[in-house]
């Protein structure tokens, strides 16, 4: 039979082992912009009577403030394909890639449904140059005609 102390020992290193490795994302970024959607461009409209699978292209632009002459800080680029029956989901797949600033060069790779009312949540899976294996999630909501609040929620190495 082991010792007790021995088993104890082995574990302790186990978790240590396994704490040592296991935070690979030690740093963590609060952004918050403002979205300025451009008018998308649908490219493919599916159906008379609704909109369910509808593709739209966009290429918007995040602002520092909310007013319209507010510093560009980065472009959302991608796709939406609406999802819902109601039509009031879509899903989307984008980057944000940022043009100025601190992040000028970086870019941040989002997936996640976004909502015509309330909150929209979507993920972090990605991105490039100071934001390489970045993780996290995008809170934004529409608060006025043709203007997002962002908050953006980073983690990376």
């Amino acid at each position: 039979m082991e010792s007790p102390n021995l088993l104890l020992l082995l574990l302790l290193l186990a978790v240590a082992a396994f704490a040592a490795t296991g935070d690979a994302y030690g740093k963590f970024r609060h952004l918050h912009l403002y979205s300025r959607n451009s008018e998308p461009a649908r490219s493919v409209d599916l159906h008379r009577n609704n909109s369910f699978g509808n593709i739209l292209a966009f290429d918007n632009v995040l602002q520092e403030g909310p007013d319209p002459s507010s510093r560009v800080i980065a472009r959302p680029q991608g796709m939406a394909v609406i999802a819902d029956l109601t039509g009031a989901n879509a899903f989307t797949a984008y980057t944000i890639t940022f043009i100025a600033g601190e992040f000028n060069g970086s870019s941040l790779s989002v997936l996640g449904l976004t909502t015509m009312t309330g909150v929209s949540d979507r993920s972090i899976v990605g991105g490039t140059g100071y934001f390489r294996t970045a993780r996290g999630y995008i809170l934004s909501q529409n608060i006025d005609v043709g203007m997002e609040d962002y908050n953006i929620y980073i983690t990376f190495s």
